[in-house]
């Protein structure tokens, strides 16, 4: 088959790589350079944990064929594990219990939570399962795997075909026999041009990061959601760094109040808390990460128009393995599977 995949994020190049390692012909378009945007960064959370089974059950696949990756490229994901705290954790437990990943219940008089916080969660869901994702790798893999396929010019209009689909450029058209559209914020615009809705509506995030000083041995990653007060994921990016992220207000991050603004209150918001809070990070920001993304929670959903799919989701960078493979697989099989056909 000739295919054409739009967007070359973490996501657009799984996608690709899969569709070579099965002897399809692809095309890759992308605007600027590879895994800029959402696949910004050096790291990621790497969990299990989520409140839905089939979700569990999903990031365990994608586990399984990280592993894969890692023959090639190294380690890809540590095992200094997850932590999920704050509110009702029988959701995450039942969940996690449901799919058959290994966790354990912790509370804070224990020796098993390694987090740089002045006051521990008293109860703590660990997933033992969890870690870091080195972005670097995982962009060296996947940039190096589809180099030859990567076109980098933005793609304008999809149009049907009675066979197939045509691609518009800025320079150009091309015929396809499918495509794919994992574009980001891209996507909405390009999937209503052939008939499919995908949420539009985009929030501002950003993720500042900190010096960890000398004392805490292999912190885990941290994603702790108090019913009262502020929502944080946080984990070690590199050595001796602190990368801290909050999940802020809507009306302070909404598409609508710009870049500046949504940078500059959940940089307010992230440094007091890193201030009062944590233990041995120094409150001096050293770098930071902005990205748009569509708060849809975990998950991620695919749609099909003739020979044309549309994928979309939020926390996605952990299932990228996994989710490549799908679209690949659909692509070429006439498929359009859910998160529930996909968990069985």
């Amino acid at each position: 088959m000739r295919v054409a995949v739009v967007g070359g994020g973490v996501i657009g190049l799984a996608t690709t790589y899969y569709l070579l390692q099965s002897n399809q012909t692809v095309r890759c378009f992308e605007k600027r350079r590879p895994m800029l945007e959402r696949s910004l960064g050096s790291s990621r959370i790497f969990r299990l944990a989520h409140q839905e089974p089939e979700l569990v059950t999903i990031a365990s696949k994608s586990r399984a064929l990280f592993a894969q990756w890692e023959m090639g490229e190294g380690p890809i994901i540590s095992d200094c594990g997850t932590v999920i705290s704050g509110g009702e954790l029988e959701p995450w437990a039942s969940s996690m219990a449901a799919a058959g990943a290994k966790y354990e219940i912790a509370s804070s008089s224990s020796n098993t939570l390694r987090l740089p916080t002045r006051k521990p969660p008293s109860l703590a869901l660990v997933d033992l399962s969890g870690g870091v994702i080195d972005v670097d790798r995982v962009r060296n893999l996947l940039t190096g795997a589809t180099a030859a396929s990567i076109h980098l010019e933005q793609v304008h209009a999809l149009e049907h075909l009675a066979h197939g689909v045509r691609i518009w450029t800025e320079s150009s058209h091309t015929d396809f026999d499918a495509t794919i559209i994992a574009a980001g914020a891209g996507t909405p615009e390009l999937a209503a041009q052939v008939g499919m809705h995908t949420p539009s509506e985009m929030q501002h995030t950003l993720r500042l990061t900190f010096r960890l000083n000398v004392g805490v041995e292999s912190p885990q990653c941290w994603i702790d959601k108090p019913l009262d007060g502020i929502s944080t994921y946080q984990h070690e990016n590199t050595p001796g760094q602190w990368a801290v992220g909050a999940h802020m207000p809507p009306d302070d991050v909404a598409w609508e109040v710009g870049r500046d603004h949504a940078e500059k209150a959940s940089a307010r918001v992230v440094q007091d808390y890193v201030a009062t809070t944590l233990d041995r990070v120094d409150p001096t920001e050293i770098g930071r990460v902005y990205c748009t993304h569509p708060n849809l929670g975990d998950g991620f959903h695919i749609l099909r128009q003739g020979s044309i799919l549309a994928f979309y989701g939020d926390n996605l960078f952990k299932m990228a393995p996994f989710v490549g493979k799908t679209l690949a697989d659909a692509i070429v099989d006439g498929s359009t599977p859910s998160q529930s056909d996909l968990a069985n």
